[in-house]
C-alpha cells in the first residue's frame, strides 16, 4: 500500500467517525390547518457519537407565525427511542430544540407533533423526517 493510498484510507474511516448529516425541513403546515401562513420549520441535525455508537439527532422547531403554540401528542421514530428535553410552548418568532439518541445502524428517524395555537387552531400531524446518508461507526 502506498503512502497516498493509506492517508486516504485514513480519511475515510475518520469521515465515517466523525460524519455529520444535516437535513433542513422546509416550513410545515398541516393540511387541515384553516390558515396556510401557520407554519412551523422543522430541522433535524444527526451527527455520530462513535464512542456510544449512536446518532444524536437535535430537533429545531422553529414558530415563523406571530402567534405562540404548544405542541403536544409528540410522537418519533424509532419509538424505543423518544426526543428528550423538548419544550411544548413555542413563542413566536421563536425556535425550541430537543435531542435524539438512535442506534447508529439507524439511517432515519421523524418527528410528528399536533400545535395548538394560542389563538384557536390546531394543526395536527406535522411531521419531518431525517434520512442519514452515512456511516457512524462505534469506536
Amino acid at each position: 500500500m502506498t503512502f497516498y493510498k493509506s492517508v486516504r484510507r485514513l480519511l475515510v474511516v475518520a469521515a465515517m467517525c466523525v460524519g455529520a448529516v444535516a437535513v433542513q425541513g422546509a416550513p410545515v403546515s398541516a393540511a387541515n390547518d384553516p390558515e396556510p401562513v401557520r407554519h412551523l420549520h422543522i430541522a433535524g441535525t444527526a451527527v455520530c457519537d462513535a464512542p456510544a455508537g449512536e446518532w444524536v439527532i437535535t430537533w429545531a422547531v422553529t414558530n415563523t407565525f406571530n402567534v405562540d403554540a404548544t405542541i403536544g401528542n409528540v410522537r418519533s421514530t424509532p419509538a424505543e427511542r423518544p426526543i428528550a428535553n423538548l419544550p411544548t410552548e413555542i413563542p413566536a418568532g421563536q425556535t425550541v430544540t430537543g435531542e435524539q439518541r438512535i442506534p447508529s445502524t439507524t439511517y432515519s428517524a421523524y418527528l410528528v407533533f399536533d400545535a395548538n395555537w394560542y389563538d384557536g387552531p390546531v394543526s395536527y400531524n406535522v411531521n419531518w423526517p431525517v434520512h442519514i446518508k452515512a456511516f457512524c461507526r462505534a469506536a
